[in-house]
């Protein structure tokens, strides 16, 4: 099959898979387990045109685990990309331990991925944790539902004190820091 055949093939089966998805989640009627096994199956009947079309190994996503030729790309991607794989690790830890990430390394980290991965943290602050509650109303639980219905309330008030808290924290001690907090306020509420 030609290049530009398989390309459009793959794009077809993209746009359908959206598509099964889209519907399996907002206009479908089924249960939840019903749709999230759908979308696996979608998924992965994806996953199995894709690798006949472009021939690709497999394994099931196991290809890479399981083999010595697995675990050769892997070393060989390392070794090709090294430099990529070490700046994504810093950029991770900051993301993941904030300001601290600096004194954790000692020092031994590229300012200028410090100082995106702490843009990057702010960034995500900013846009993606007010959306949070946006996606969580279709999580069909009682104790999420109550909760949006009380931040609800709350939203029209204004941010609070605990709001930039959880901020300041988050970019004192990165996303860790924000779990620790989110449960130290979630035992509270037991």
């Amino acid at each position: 099959m030609e290049d530009s055949v398989k390309k459009i093939a793959i794009a077809t089966l993209i746009i359908i898979s959206i598509l099964l998805l889209y519907f399996l989640y907002y206009a479908s009627t089924v249960s939840v387990i019903l749709r999230a096994v759908a979308a696996i199956v979608v998924l992965l009947i994806d996953g199995l045109i894709i690798h006949s079309l472009l021939k690709l190994n497999g394994g099931y996503g196991f290809y890479m685990l399981g083999s010595k030729s697995g675990l050769a790309t892997i070393s060989n991607i390392s070794k090709k990309y090294g430099v990529f794989w070490d700046v994504m690790a810093m950029w991770g830890l900051t993301l993941g331990f904030g300001v601290l990430t600096y004194p954790l390394v000692k020092g031994k980290i590229d300012k200028r991925v410090y100082v995106a991965g702490l843009i990057s943290l702010v960034l995500i602050m900013l846009f993606v944790f007010p959306n949070i509650g946006t996606s969580l109303q279709f999580i069909n639980l009682p104790q999420v539902q109550s909760a949006l219905a009380g931040s609800g309330q709350a939203a029209s008030q204004g941010p609070g004190l605990i709001t930039y808290v959880i901020y300041a924290i988050t970019i004192l001690a990165g996303f860790s820091g924000f779990l620790i907090l989110s449960l130290l306020i979630g035992a509270e509420t037991i």
